[in-house]
């Protein structure tokens, strides 16, 4: 079982790809989502996941930054 989490600023759109990998890939554990750069730093420290979908544009800390 694959570990995924979804960072983005908008959270209509995090929303929207947990529902749409939720329903595709049952097998996904899909971690709490996060909202901007520094957030997944912790996020990624704290839950080990194994893929991250990242915005590019975020608050604080950009995603391309953040990875």
């Amino acid at each position: 079982m694959y570990r995924i989490v979804v960072a983005d600023d908008e959270i209509i759109e995090c929303k929207a790809l947990e529902m749409m990998l939720g329903n595709d890939f049952p097998e996904l554990e899909i971690l709490p989502s996060v909202y901007n750069g520094a957030d997944l730093i912790a996020a990624i420290e704290k839950y080990k996941p194994d893929i991250a979908i990242v915005d590019i544009n975020m608050p604080q800390l950009n995603g391309l930054d953040a990875l």
